[in-house]
């Protein structure tokens, strides 16, 4: 990818042909993950509707949510670091065709076992794109330009996980459930003729093996994985991705319980909350992204996750559908400034030990982190109630941004490894 930013550093300014040939890898990342986002989206919140239609109960109810994860969540860091050496590009491709044929499995599943078969199928065609198409971009952001990178890219992710549950339903309500799962796959069709006609071919990162640790690049591409844990700033990027997994796992577990049984609200107002959180949340991305480019990003992390802690506690307090507007409304804002700051400094350690490989091992994080909120959550809601859930993610929060803090103080009292940092257009 060094070569690639060469080139689109001395492209010639000027004129809306030379921007698009400039940004073109970036442009077309952007469309494919909006695509791809919603293509994912439009099928997320009907599977329990069919499960159980087809007679799904208990733990295979459950196994509808989770296969995606348990099959997701060990592939990433290895996926992640594969696509170091071979290139990103072919598994965002593979990713995006397991996707189209998990759309047709959902729709021909005749029983609810078939159902989850392809669930845990769409986990590893997750592996393959998700953690890459961030890598790719972290690979296209110019030094000091990070946070306006991933803050953009970040709008077509939240945007288009936004739109797809308001597509999947509208299809399911005015044709059947059948043209939602098939509008999964034309998505995914959409999105992988796009990386096919307009992304540019990534050069593998390491392209020279002498048994050294560094390129000629001085980047660190063959670290074990127990060296890079060993890492201070790594780990500190990590224990945040993990209480943010956490407290997303225990809220969307739990939000739509409480606001229709608790409160007694609808379920059209439960998902327009959410839809709000998430509209703002990807609205703001770019502003936030470069703010973190011109202020410390520790600290738009810290008081991101600090009041999106304060905002999560809260939960319980709000008695109606108005105030818990206002309360996710202002919780996306800050959660706006918190992530295009920690996936800039995720793209600085990226430079260090290979893109792919550092956000496997993120988005892995993310997944364990709300694979053990679900499943503490439903503890502590059979233990003291739905609402202390919310409270309990909160405490979590606070208690993993503090250790977040004390983490990031000690790295940068260690030596670590530089990255030769290459020149790009902003």
């Amino acid at each position: 990818m060094t070569a690639q930013l060469k080139q689109r550093a001395l492209a010639p300014r000027g004129g809306f042909e030379a921007w698009l040939a400039r940004n073109r890898g970036f442009i077309a990342m952007s469309v494919a993950m909006f695509v791809g986002s919603a293509g994912i989206g439009v099928v997320s919140p009907l599977l329990p509707v069919f499960a159980k239609n087809q007679g799904a109960s208990g733990v295979w109810l459950g196994l509808t949510f989770s296969a995606f994860t348990i099959t997701q969540t060990p592939l990433m860091p290895f996926i992640g670091r594969l696509s170091d050496f071979k290139g990103k590009k072919l598994f965002m491709v593979l990713g995006l065709l397991i996707y189209g044929f998990v759309g047709i499995g959902f729709a021909w599943s005749p029983t609810f076992y078939h159902l989850i078969f392809f669930r845990a199928l769409a986990g590893i065609g997750t592996a393959m794109l998700f953690p890459i198409a961030f890598a790719y971009v972290g690979d296209l952001s110019p030094p000091n330009h990070e946070g306006r990178y991933m803050g953009l890219f970040n709008v077509s992710f939240f945007l288009g996980f936004g739109a797809g549950p308001l597509i999947g339903g509208t299809l399911k309500d005015r044709f059947n459930m059948d043209a939602a799962f098939l509008a999964m796959t034309a998505m995914s069709a959409i999105a992988l003729l796009v990386l096919l006609l307009f992304l540019p071919k990534d050069t593998p990162e390491r392209q020279h093996s002498e048994g050294d640790d560094e390129d000629e690049d001085g980047r660190r591409k063959h670290t074990p994985w127990a060296a890079m844990l060993k890492n201070t700033m790594l780990r500190a990027l990590l224990l945040f991705q993990g209480i943010w997994g956490l407290n997303a796992g225990c809220v969307s577990a739990f939000i739509a319980l409480y606001m229709v049984s608790g409160l007694g609200l609808s379920a059209a107002q439960a998902g327009l909350v959410l839809s709000i959180r998430t509209l703002i949340n990807g609205g703001l991305q770019p502003y936030f992204g470069m703010l973190a480019d011109r202020m410390n990003r520790v600290h738009l992390v810290s008081v991101g996750v600090g009041f999106s802690a304060l905002g999560t506690f809260s939960i319980p307090w709000m008695g109606g559908f108005w105030p818990l507007v206002f309360l996710f409304a202002s919780v996306a804002i800050f959660e706006s400034a918190a992530i295009p700051a920690a996936s800039a400094i995720t793209v600085e350690q990226g430079r260090i030990f290979g893109m792919g490989s550092v956000m496997g091992i993120y988005n892995t994080a993310s997944s364990l982190g709300m694979l053990v909120g679900t499943m503490t959550a439903g503890l502590v809601s059979d233990w003291l109630g739905v609402g202390y859930v919310f409270r309990y993610a909160a405490i979590m929060m606070i208690i993993g941004i503090l250790l977040f803090n004390m983490l990031v103080r000690l790295g940068r009292r260690l030596p670590v490894p530089v990255a030769k940092r290459v020149p790009g257009e902003a």
